[in-house]
């Protein structure tokens, strides 16, 4: 059935500016006639196409911020796709203004191009100029706030930067898997200041570590003390005069004998004697010699630092309810090795009378922090330590300052004790040495060497650590001095040349209790 062309003409206009999309009528407005069923000439739809585009572009140009007007949304629809030019005008109008809203007017350019033709004048101004290319107009043409985003954002990089030289550099685990990885870079020379670093030491009070409860008075708490200070070497004295030797100083944060830490952990009536102290996997981390339980010092370089629990480690091969009598803590590869005294437990009164070879095994924890850990008999290691300082058994070393370093691969041994002799509890308070031992990874190599220092047997060193970015030429070393029975305690600092045993600071005073743990904050 034919319609008659006039109603068809008024049918097809009508459909065109009423302008709603229909999806029941494919895009073309709600009652409008499918292509299929016009009659409309050719040349008359061209027209009503053109005057549709002219509307919609008219419109948008008349501002730069203003999307089409009434009219022109009426006729914003696509004859050949069926698309709504509306939506697309909506979308880059808004992307126009977050773009420059950002301040982020460069990329006006790249929007402009994605706008209908003939609005893309709406970005450089209402004559249709091109911007201008000069930075002040750049900056002219930026708004207020855009600028203060961009300062903003420029002060969080630099706290960003800033955090991770400061911080991340010295404290983070993920640059220190093989400990402290920053001590192997060169820094020092005896003819430039280096430092300060700030340190810590740790103490193991023995019996004096438990003391009466604050609130309760029946029941007890453990103790130790944890001091701060700073190790810094200079070319200059105190009037300036260039030192041929150079001048080590020490300034301490705390007095003696430092900052209180407690627990309410023990063991048979023991607790909280802290022998040795490292820091492994962004952790500061010491060992009590009694319980076998390591504990980390939480807040070790604010004023209130604190500690809690981390691992609880069994005697000897594991398989017992005693705790691990811990001595000494180094990281090897990424995976934190402790150890004991590395000699066999004998008779207090008869040396020849071996009791358990527990202090021969060492504990080994995974570099991944997984708190599995893996029981190591160092028997032959020490048995081999032993022998290059000639104290083959019933002679015996006793070792509490052990450190491995990745730049030398080597171990640094540093006995506590030292004797040719059985051991006897008494004449062992008064067995220092000044010898130390460098071996291989695989102990097929030792070396002997001594300080140049006098033999003090009184003095035995308890900890020992690489100096930071000396490439583990120096180290700083703790001997003390203990006489359990009469409450004597003692502990001196010392820093010494590796290669030779050369001593750059002789012992200076710590303070008067047994300091057993050292290590850089």
């Amino acid at each position: 059935m034919l319609i008659p062309q006039g109603k068809s003409f008024q049918r097809g206009s009508r459909s065109v500016s009423a302008g709603s999309l229909d999806s029941d009528s494919g895009g073309y407005g709600r009652g409008a006639v499918r292509p299929s069923e016009r009659r409309v000439s050719r040349s008359r739809w061209s027209e009503m196409v053109g005057s549709a585009h002219d509307r919609h572009q008219s419109g948008y140009r008349g501002s730069s911020n203003s999307l089409p007007t009434a009219s022109s949304r009426q006729s914003s629809v696509d004859l050949e796709t069926g698309r709504s030019l509306l939506d697309d005008a909506d979308e880059n109008d808004k992307e126009r203004r977050g773009l420059w809203s950002l301040g982020l007017g460069f990329a006006a350019s790249s929007a402009a191009s994605s706008l209908p033709s003939g609005s893309a004048t709406s970005l450089s101004g209402t004559n249709g100029t091109p911007p201008s290319t000069s930075i002040v107009e750049w900056l002219r043409q930026r708004s207020l706030r855009g600028l203060l985003y961009w300062l903003l954002a420029l002060c969080c990089i630099g706290l960003l930067l800033d955090y991770s030289v400061n911080h991340l550099l010295h404290h983070s685990s993920f640059l220190g898997n093989h400990g402290h990885d920053y001590r192997n870079r060169d820094m020092y020379r005896p003819d430039r200041p280096w430092g300060p670093f700030v340190f810590g030491v740790i103490t193991d009070m023995d019996r004096l570590s438990a003391v009466p409860h604050r609130s309760k008075a029946s029941k007890s708490e453990w103790i130790a003390y944890f001091r701060r200070g700073e190790l810094e070497y200079r070319v200059h004295d105190a009037r300036g005069n260039r030192s041929a030797e150079g001048v080590w100083t020490i300034r301490w944060h705390e007095p003696a004998p430092g900052v209180r830490l407690t627990t309410q952990l023990s063991e048979a009536g023991r607790g909280m004697e802290l022998s040795e102290l490292v820091y492994w996997r962004g952790r500061y981390l010491t060992p009590c010699d009694r319980t076998g339980i390591v504990y980390e010092i939480l807040n070790a370089r604010l004023p209130k630092p604190y500690v809690a629990s981390r691992y609880v480690l069994a005697t000897g091969d594991g398989e017992h309810a005693k705790g691990f009598k811990a001595e000494w803590m180094t990281v090897q590869h990424g995976a934190l090795f402790i150890g004991g005294h590395g000699r066999e437990t004998t008779d207090a009164h008869n040396g020849t009378h071996v009791v358990n070879d527990d202090a021969l095994w060492v504990k080994r924890i995974a570099p991944d922090g997984v708190a599995f850990v893996e029981h190591l008999n160092w028997t032959n290691r020490y048995e081999r330590l032993r022998r290059a300082a000639g104290t083959a058994f019933p002679g015996y070393l006793e070792h509490e300052a052990v450190v491995w370093s990745e730049r030398r691969s080597q171990w640094l041994f540093l006995p506590r004790r030292f004797s040719v002799e059985p051991y006897d509890e008494r004449a062992n308070e008064f067995r220092g040495w000044n010898g130390y031992l460098l071996a291989d990874e695989n102990f097929q190599s030792i070396q002997l060497k001594h300080l140049n220092v006098r033999v003090d047997g009184e003095r035995g060193f308890s900890s020992v650590k690489f100096l930071p970015f000396t490439g583990d030429r120096l180290a700083i070393a703790l001997r003390t001095i203990e006489h359990e029975d009469e409450g004597v305690y003692r502990t001196y600092l010392t820093v010494f040349q590796v290669d030779d045993g050369r001593v750059l600071l002789a012992d200076t005073p710590v303070g008067e209790h047994k300091y057993e743990g050292i290590e850089f904050l």
